[in-house]
């Protein structure tokens, strides 16, 4: 039981590191909308994180299929498809060219994805929650101080 804990807090880190990710392109793509920032520079930003994103992604869904939770693994399953396509294509690179014609898509897309990274998150700290309430159910906590 004390490696399903683990386990859960790690996917709750994993899950995290991305969630802060989509909240950092979001808040780039904001300042390159307003012109405060120049798109060479928010893709220059930006593009080292977007590999990154999705191989925690795909070692988030991996750990899922190894531990047998299939019910989140399938939950997980569309934002890995739609990652594999973007590798596959070759569109996971944002363009400084075309950053700013596609902001409005590549805003929602990451809109999109905070909130799926957030209903994963809670969905993992119910887990690891219920988790822990088994594991201290599962022990017999002897109280007794002395035999009488």
């Amino acid at each position: 039981m004390l490696l399903s804990i683990l386990f859960w807090f790690l996917e709750l880190g994993l899950v995290c590191i991305n969630a802060f990710f989509q909240v950092f392109v979001v808040i780039l793509l904001i300042d390159v909308e307003t012109d405060y920032a120049h798109p060479s520079d928010a893709c220059k930003k930006l593009n080292p994180i977007m590999l990154p994103e999705y191989i925690i992604h795909f070692l988030i869904t991996f750990l899922l299929v190894l531990h047998g939770n299939y019910l989140e693994f399938f939950i997980n399953l569309p934002l890995v498809v739609y990652h594999i396509h973007r590798l596959v294509s070759k569109t996971y690179r944002l363009d400084a060219t075309q950053i700013v014609t596609n902001m409005k898509i590549t805003k929602r897309i990451s809109f999109i994805k905070i909130g799926f990274y957030l209903l994963v998150l809670f969905n993992f700290m119910i887990r690891l929650v219920l988790t822990i309430v088994a594991t201290i159910e599962s022990r017999s906590f002897d109280f007794t101080f002395g035999s009488a």
